[in-house]
């Protein structure tokens, strides 16, 4: 599941006559609870097994139990068959005192046998007027190279690759992770559980409290949100570290193997208000690191906030466009809505926002 569009190769299983449909046929309706089973077994077939849980666990947390609402899906049949699916996530940006409605184009698949139909543009346009007309203000995503140009001709715009900040925790990145690191990276937690830290007294009043952004959009950070983002997925672990003191700050991370290296990501960042937030912030990112056994961190931040301040006191360094692509589909949004949307300098972004799931 992601946002890459459906590849064209056929896989297993599927029948070596390729059926080409008449579209006068095919009939799109809005998804059912009761079409998950279908919806997997398409995206299995499709797609075969991936990064993240292709089950009804994992399909259900992401779709139906979101803070921000219920996933608009919809499903192509043809004769019955199920074979084509586009799902839109739920979510939602604050920028200033205003929050805006938004949804990421996510899961998408096509039976092997429809391939070439135009079943997924034909989704996907369908689901993003059905989105202007809720009132939806923008859609956004992070293609990869093989989806970007399908979505760049059906009117998303793209802002580029967005910029990392990363520390090197290693004094040499060798070519092979030492041994005690082999199968750590994406099965592990360091630092407390996200349920824990969230459970603790008095962090919903500080989260509450941390000051707003007038100049970036920034998912709001809610006990809700953080809860269902970092504590409730399934199967896939992340750590957090909090200290209410002086101001207060809290972090939160995962360790994400990538090829031989081991990488600290920093998903989280916030940093409460005292003069001491900072110096908080600053000691849970070092431990952290210190701690992973990991070979280098990263982490995003827009500069000229305290997060970048933090950042770079602790040792990042900022490395412009590594991070993935995000483009952007304007819909329900005002001339001056869509020119902040289409800057990458108003972007808040943290990786935990972006990262493909």
């Amino acid at each position: 599941m992601g946002d890459a569009a459906t590849p064209s190769a056929t896989v297993p299983g599927a029948s070596a006559a390729a059926v080409r449909p008449d579209h006068s046929s095919l009939t799109i309706r809005e998804a059912t609870p009761g079409d998950a089973d279908r919806i997997l077994e398409l995206v299995r077939l499709s797609l075969g097994e991936g990064s993240v849980p292709r089950d009804a666990t994992f399909w259900s947390w992401k779709h139906r139990v979101n803070p921000f609402g219920e996933s608009p899906i919809l499903l192509a049949e043809s004769d019955g068959l199920l074979v084509g699916l586009r799902a839109f996530l739920r979510w939602e940006w604050r920028r200033g005192g205003r929050t805006y409605r938004a949804v990421r184009a996510v899961d998408t698949a096509t039976h092997p046998d429809f391939h070439g139909q135009g079943i997924f543009s034909r989704l996907t346009l369908r689901l993003v007027e059905q989105m202007r007309d809720e009132g939806v203000s923008f859609v956004f995503n992070t293609p990869n190279s093989k989806s970007g140009p399908g979505y760049i001709k059906m009117g998303w715009r793209s802002l580029g690759r967005t910029s990392l900040w990363v520390r090197p925790l290693r004094l040499r990145l060798s070519a092979r992770r030492d041994a005690s690191m082999d199968g750590k990276a994406g099965d592990a937690v360091t630092g407390d559980s996200v349920d824990r830290v969230l459970n603790r007294a008095g962090l919903h009043e500080w989260l509450a409290a941390l000051p707003g952004d007038p100049a970036h959009f920034r998912t709001p950070r809610t006990i809700e949100y953080l809860r269902w983002r970092y504590a409730a997925v399934p199967g896939i672990p992340y750590g957090a570290d909090a200290d209410m003191r002086d101001g207060g700050a809290a972090v939160v991370h995962r360790l994400k193997a990538r090829g031989r290296r081991c990488e600290l990501r920093i998903c989280e960042l916030l940093v409460g208000q005292g003069r001491g937030a900072r110096g908080v912030a600053r000691r849970l990112l070092r431990e952290a690191c210190a701690r992973s056994g990991a070979d280098f961190a990263s982490a995003m931040a827009p500069f000229s906030t305290a997060e970048a301040s933090v950042l770079l006191a602790s040792g990042f360094i900022p490395v412009p466009r590594l991070g993935p692509v995000l483009t952007i589909r304007p819909l329900a949004a005002s001339e001056d809505e869509i020119r902040a949307l289409l800057r990458r300098s108003s972007w808040g972004a943290t990786i935990g926002d972006l990262e493909v799931f």
